[in-house]
């Protein structure tokens, strides 16, 4: 009987052993997954980032731009009272020859 135990303490030994090594195997693929996951997931990061890199730089471009659009319009608007006060000036200087005569 103490032989029969012990065989029996070994094929439970065995089982419990198999068990194990399948935990083992298990855990081993999720370790694989979870790495393959973390690559995938740097890799969509760093598309991310760059896509919000060139997104930025066309909002910096576009903002540029509207700071050089403004900057040309005010030098259009400073010209402006320049140009009308010589418009007036003319029309008052004919108007004011008209009256004369």
């Amino acid at each position: 009987t103490t032989s029969a135990a012990l065989r029996a303490e070994v094929a439970q030994a065995g089982v419990a052993a198999e068990h194990a090594k399948r935990q083992a195997e298990a855990a081993r693929q999720a370790m694989l997954q979870a790495q393959a996951d973390a690559a995938e997931a740097r890799a969509a990061n760093e598309v991310a980032l760059v896509d919000a890199k060139i997104k930025l730089d066309d909002a910096r471009r576009e903002a540029q731009q509207v700071l050089d659009d403004i900057d040309d319009l005010e030098r259009q608007l400073a010209d402006k009272p320049t140009l009308l006060r010589r418009f007036r000036d003319l029309v008052s200087r004919r108007l004011g020859k008209a009256r004369l005569f």
